[in-house]
């Protein structure tokens, strides 16, 4: 086996690039990725030692990582964990795997907490650093994301919105335990069950609620929320067949969307109001095809100020209308 791949580095991606040419249309990324998780490097350490010699434990794991992508497991799924908004997640098949077009979603929560709930500290400065994320007086946000899967949208906000309230919801409760572990490697949970409540009624940083798309809302007696978000399931169910393997290795709770793809962001539309404080946001993920059908359900919902966010490709994405303010 050791001799299929070579005896270097750049010999066992050169063989791993080649087993998967015909299974993914990134074989020379995953190849890279792949190994470099093996080599525990980063991505571009196979190119840039290509001579470094292959010991034999690192070739059979690699050989292993090679097959199960050539069965179509996920690259995500085999590493572990997938980046997303200069984060590290965990992932694995019970949730799934935060796209990079999703990060247009949490960087327009942060505009819209920047505009319309930062403003000045009690010092009468803002804050925007970097390093410390987005600092809130006395009367500090409140968001959900609803079907939160590993977490990212949320814990990305909580992340970059140092005081912020955030309560991930999910009907999957393997799904929530992915989202709660990632929460505790954040620094943002201490290993707690991330009670809904706290003895004096007011939420934890971070809380977790079970229940299907706005029903723990309802329960937990959810209430003047800044950001309702979501990336709820919108593929068309009629579609499902046809997406790529690798994709149906994901769960289908996660994507199918029913007939349409609709179903559940019509439910997101007409039922999340009740939750948001006047001013505030629903914003979700939707599929190109799905905009106008979107925008004339918004509209018609009384959201104000509808609009389609489009993704670094052009696609339009990213959905978002406000609570009208009376």
């Amino acid at each position: 086996m050791k001799d299929e791949l070579g005896r270097t580095v750049g010999e066992a991606m050169a063989w791993g690039r080649k087993t998967l040419s015909n299974v993914s249309n990134h074989a020379a990324r995953d190849a890279s990725l792949l190994l470099a998780h093996v080599l525990k490097e980063n991505p571009e350490s196979p190119y840039l030692h290509p001579e470094a010699p292959l010991d034999r434990n690192t070739a059979l794991t690699y050989f292993d990582f090679i097959q199960r992508r050539a069965r179509g497991e996920p690259v995500a799924y085999i590493r572990g964990f997938q980046e997303f908004m200069g984060l590290k997640f965990a992932v694995d098949k019970r949730v799934l795997i935060p796209r990079p077009e999703t990060e247009i979603l949490v960087e327009e929560i942060l505009a819209f907490l920047r505009r319309g709930r930062v403003g000045e500290r009690a010092n009468g400065h803002s804050d925007d650093s970097p390093n410390t994320g987005l600092r809130f007086g006395g009367d500090s946000p409140a968001i959900a994301d609803i079907g939160c899967g590993s977490g990212a949208i949320g814990l990305s906000v909580a992340q970059n919105c140092l005081g912020a309230t955030v309560i991930l919801t999910d009907t999957s409760r393997e799904a929530l335990q992915v989202a709660r572990d990632n929460a505790v490697s954040l620094g943002l949970l201490e290993g707690g069950p991330g009670r809904p409540s706290s003895r004096d009624g007011l939420w934890e940083r971070v809380s977790f609620l079970q229940g299907n798309l706005l029903e723990p809302l309802v329960l937990g007696k959810v209430r003047d929320l800044d950001v309702v978000a979501s990336n709820p399931p919108y593929i068309a169910a009629e579609e499902m067949h046809s997406l790529p393997q690798e994709v149906r290795r994901e769960p289908r709770l996660a994507l199918d969307g029913g007939e349409g793809g609709l179903l559940y962001i019509t439910q997101l539309i007409a039922g999340s109001g009740p939750f948001l404080r006047p001013g505030g946001m629903l914003i979700f993920e939707a599929d190109d095809g799905q905009a106008s059908a979107v925008l004339e359900m918004s509209q018609g919902s009384g959201w104000e100020d509808p609009k389609i966010l489009p993704d670094l490709a052009g696609y339009n994405r990213v959905a978002r209308g406000f609570k009208p303010e009376a």
